[in-house]
């Protein structure tokens, strides 16, 4: 009997199911009554927005006949099964695309950054891309600079790709730098220089793990609690790394698409207490989420399926 066959026995678990177990005792633990509404939340599709591109040149016809915006975030379509222009946008010719789809919860992460227009952004965690996109569609109004890092050299083939197709050479070339720097050294390097760094922080990724690995008699990866915890020291020395980066008064955005307390509040916690008088925490409502100790959180049960996404906003004191 092969090894795949004995794995799927009765009372025999495989390592997905056995991870997804363990997930579901750990986080029961943590919420409790809700955890399975949560549950059944992040097993479904993330709902997913199509931010418009401001520098192609397509007519909203084009796209849609009927264009549905999102309530509570500009310049974004909804409903994109029924788009007339839909991605791979084949018949798009020399054009830019017209659109980038992305999970809502996402756009509200680069939103909330609170980036003006003449800033210089660092994107310490940038690809695919898609926070980075907004952040370009606000700097387009000045003469802000973005460097969008990431030191996975597949993960900035797609940065480039992403960019080649969304936006225009002259903004590549002058505006928007593409960078291969292990971003826990960035601060060391290039201290006190941006207005704003945005940290989408590598973390636990439950969603992900839910559902990328459900059909899989052998995952590419599985969730364990002690990874989650490994997370935790890369996370807080990509956390002070961006804190030494930006210029004093520079706001920095802390997020991760888990809904652990310990990849989320208590990184803010133990950097706010480390770098207590250089750092506070800086308050954070928006349309959908949670309020929690240190940030905020969507968590897709009470947000329409967006998310999860922690947030924190830390000034530079």
């Amino acid at each position: 009997m092969s090894r795949a066959s004995r794995a799927w026995l009765p009372g025999k678990l495989s390592k997905y199911e056995l991870a997804r177990k363990n997930l579901c005792k750990y986080f029961g633990e943590i919420y409790g009554g809700r955890w399975h509404a949560l549950l059944e939340a992040m097993e479904q599709p993330a709902a997913k927005v199509g931010r418009l591109n401001r520098h192609a040149e397509w007519s909203l016809d084009e796209i849609t006949p009927t264009p549905m915006f999102h309530p509570t975030l500009p310049g974004c379509l909804v409903n994109l099964e029924n788009l007339l222009a839909r991605p791979p946008f084949a018949d798009r010719g020399d054009r830019l695309k017209p659109y980038y789809t992305m999970n809502a919860a996402s756009v509200r992460a680069a939103l909330a950054l609170g980036a003006e227009p003449d800033d210089n952004i660092l994107d310490c965690c940038a690809a695919p891309g898609g926070k980075t996109l907004v952040f370009d569609n606000i700097l387009a109004d000045g003469s802000g600079l973005i460097v969008a890092n990431d030191v996975d050299a597949d993960r900035r083939k797609r940065l480039l790709s992403v960019f080649r197709e969304y936006l225009p050479r002259e903004r590549r070339r002058k505006f928007i730098q593409i960078k291969n720097m292990d971003a826990t050294m960035w601060g060391q390097l290039e201290s006190d220089r941006y207005d704003r760094v945005m940290l989408d922080a590598p973390c636990g990724s439950e969603r992900h793990f839910l559902r990328s690995n459900r059909k899989q008699q052998k995952p590419t990866w599985v969730w364990s609690e002690a990874n989650s915890r490994a997370n935790q020291a890369l996370q807080y020395q990509l956390l002070v790394s961006a804190f030494q980066a930006l210029k004093p008064g520079g706001v920095l955005l802390y997020a991760t698409c888990s809904i652990n307390p310990l990849e989320n509040d208590a990184i803010v916690q133990k950097a706010l207490k480390k770098k207590r008088g250089r750092l506070e925490s800086l308050p954070l409502s928006l349309p959908v989420g949670e309020e929690t100790s240190n940030g905020w959180l969507i968590l897709p049960d009470a947000a329409d399926l967006e998310g999860p996404m922690f947030l924190a906003k830390l000034r530079k004191l």
